[in-house]
Order: structure tokens, then C-alpha cells, then sequence
């Protein structure tokens, strides 16, 4: 079997499925020439990668041909199964309509736009719509977004596959130890906050809990590493909280391993969520995942188990889960075996890797 995976984004996730895959069939990567040194960095000898050049804005005009020499490409590499991921490109919307395609499969990574993700939204409908009517089978990573995306867009839910979000942890140490970056120590009292700073990861109630934290835990220090908008919007607050490190710029993929490392305990306060890949970096890196309980959460997160989970908007509820683990070491370890477990399982990209080649069995045998 030959299988070409094709991407505008989710670098990271394709690299960890690539290399798995590579070990069993033949596989290509086709990406933009911009993610050309993230996905190199994060690839084995096994894996063929190929570029081509693609304007970061979706509005450009350029992307039409950008995208007409991305499906030569593909054409030219004549895969028995073209697996997507999707991407609100509206060239790829519409080349992908008109376009002769080998079996395709795709990765439905969001079924609903997150909140404040708004100028993306019509995009990721168009994109949808177009997939669920183009793809031969699709992924998502949880029971909930597949039923979501069953009833939204028409879907009938055999065609949809869950298989969960491979775990990240792996390839960030992997990376940071060929940079030579060196292995962080593990600060008992220091939270961390990362990613994209929009409205939906709910940034504004892991403010107020950490006021109420830093009451009972004085020592207690957070890390905000990410860009967004919403950083901006919670200025003030961060700026009357003492022990708060803001590390506002995008953080390189050389260096993510090194935060998770320094940090006991990953933050996710969201009001809005199918699955988190900050969550899968957690599980591998020894860092205890605290998450609201938001859309698919409760089926990749086992509460007191694999990780913490607590009530949505509220900071009570979010500084009671910290506190108890800053003060509890033989929960924290209890915690992070279970996570570790279930990395080298259920979210290993060994598993992934079968259940993907599942799904592309199901297509070539009709």
C-alpha cells in the first residue's frame, strides 16, 4: 500500500502518524514549503517529504495554482489512499470538488468553530461540507465529535471512524535532545498555561484561580507561553498577579519539550473543546493535565485517573484541583503512570498508526 498524506497544518500530528505508518506501507508527505523545517525536524529516513510553495493567506489568489501543483503532485505520486487533513483553504474547497482524487480519507480535527475563531468559520464549514461529500471514510478523535459531525453535515455514522489524537510528548523530546537541548528540572510549584491564547482556552478563569492558588501556595508560579489575542485582553489581570512568567511569541518546536519538563502541571481551562493535542504533549512529558470537562475531555482525560478534571468557568473548581495536587506528590505520581500508560497504549502512534490502517483497508476493499 502507498499512502500520501497531504497538509496545510497539523504538522506535528502528521509527522507522529507518518513515521508510524512508514514502518508497514510506503508513505509521502505533501505540505507547504513554510512547514517544510518543522516536518523534517520531526520525521525518520522512512518517510518521503515533498514541498511546494503556498501563500500563508487563505484569500490569496496565488493559492489556486499553489494548490493546482499540490494535487500534480499527489497525482504524480499515485497513492492507493490520499489522507487529508482538513483545512479551511477555500482552493483546496474547490479543487477537491472539480478534482479526480485517488480514495481519499480525512481528519476532521474540529466539527464546530471555537469560540473568537470566528474569521475561520465559513472556511471550515465550506471545507467540511466538501469533505464529508468527497471522502470515502473520515476520522475524528472522539465519540462526541463524531456524532456532532453525523448530525451537522449528513454524515451517516459508519462512515465515520474515531480513533483517538496520538500522543505528542515523544517528538518534542525527541527534537529538543537532537537540538541539544538539555533536560529540564521539574519545578514543584510551577503551572503551565500554552498554546494559542484565544477566548475558548478560557485563560480569564485560570487567572482569577490562580489568585486563589497563590493564597494557599504563595510559592506557586505560572507560565503563559503562547500568542493570541485574548493575552492582550487579560493584560491587567496577569499584570496585578505576582509570580506570572509571559512568554508571548510562538513557541518553536525545539523548545516545547522544555516548558512541559520545567512544569508540574498543564492547565487547560477551556469553555469550549472536541480534543487537545496540549493534553497529549502532557501525557508523555510527565506534566499532570487539569481540564475543564468540555466536549470530548471526559473521553480522552479519566478523571483521577489520566488526569484532573474540573467544572468549566470555574475558578474555585480549577484552583481546588491544583492546590490538592501541588500538595499531594504521591497523587501527582499516581497520575502521571497512568498517563504515561496510556501513551505507550491507547494514544501510542503505534495504535494510531492500525487503527488508520483500518480505515484504509475498509476503503480499497469497497
Amino acid at each position: 500500500m502507498k499512502v500520501t498524506l497531504f497538509h496545510l497544518g497539523f504538522s506535528e500530528y502528521v509527522m507522529g502518524l507518518a513515521n508510524a505508518l512508514a514502518q508497514e506501507v510506503e508513505v509521502e508527505v505533501i505540505h507547504p514549503l513554510n512547514l517544510e523545517r518543522v516536518c523534517s525536524s520531526l520525521t525518520n529516513d522512512n518517510v518521503k517529504l515533498t514541498s511546494f510553495s503556498k501563500p500563508r493567506l487563505r484569500r490569496d489568489p496565488r493559492n489556486l495554482p499553489a494548490i493546482t501543483h499540490a494535487f500534480d503532485l499527489i497525482k504524480s505520486s499515485r497513492p492507493d489512499i490520499l489522507h487529508v487533513q482538513e483545512s479551511c483553504d477555500y482552493a483546496y474547497d474547490l479543487y477537491s470538488v472539480i478534482a479526480r482524487m485517488p480514495p481519499l480519507v480525512t481528519t476532521i480535527h474540529d466539527v464546530v468553530p471555537h469560540p473568537g475563531d470566528g474569521h475561520a468559520a465559513p472556511g471550515l464549514q465550506y471545507t467540511k461540507a466538501v469533505s464529508c461529500w468527497r471522502s470515502s471514510r473520515l476520522i475524528v478523535h472522539t465519540d462526541r465529535m463524531r456524532h456532532q459531525l453525523a448530525k451537522r453535515f449528513h454524515v451517516r455514522t459508519e462512515k465515520i471512524d474515531v480513533i483517538p489524537h496520538g500522543e505528542l510528548g515523544s517528538l518534542y523530546r525527541d527534537i529538543a535532545r537532537s537540538s541539544g537541548i538539555s533536560v529540564e528540572r521539574r519545578d514543584p510549584h510551577t503551572l503551565l498555561f500554552f498554546g494559542r491564547i484565544w477566548p475558548y482556552k478560557g485563560l480569564r478563569y485560570l487567572l482569577e484561580a490562580f489568585s486563589l492558588v497563590k493564597r494557599e501556595i504563595p510559592e506557586a508560579h505560572l507560565v503563559i507561553a503562547g500568542q493570541g489575542g485574548d493575552l492582550a485582553a487579560n493584560e491587567a489581570a496577569i499584570r496585578s498577579l505576582g509570580g506570572i512568567e509571559v512568554i508571548d511569541r510562538f513557541i518553536p518546536v525545539e523548545r516545547i519539550a522544555s516548558l512541559f519538563e520545567r512544569s508540574t502541571i498543564v492547565v487547560l481551562p477551556y469553555v469550549e473543546a472536541s480534543q487537545s493535542g496540549v493534553a497529549a504533549i502532557g501525557y508523555t512529558m510527565g506534566t499532570v493535565v487539569v481540564a475543564s470537562n468540555v466536549g470530548g475531555f471526559a473521553e480522552f482525560i479519566q478523571d483521577q485517573k489520566t488526569g484532573v478534571l474540573v467544572e468549566p468557568r470555574c475558578p474555585s473548581s480549577i484552583a481546588a484541583a491544583i492546590i490538592a495536587l501541588l500538595n499531594d506528590r504521591e497523587k501527582q505520581s499516581h497520575i502521571r503512570e497512568n498517563a504515561h500508560a496510556l501513551g505507550r497504549s491507547t494514544i501510542s502512534w503505534e495504535t494510531i498508526a492500525q487503527q488508520t490502517l483500518n480505515t484504509y483497508r475498509h476503503v480499497l476493499n469497497g
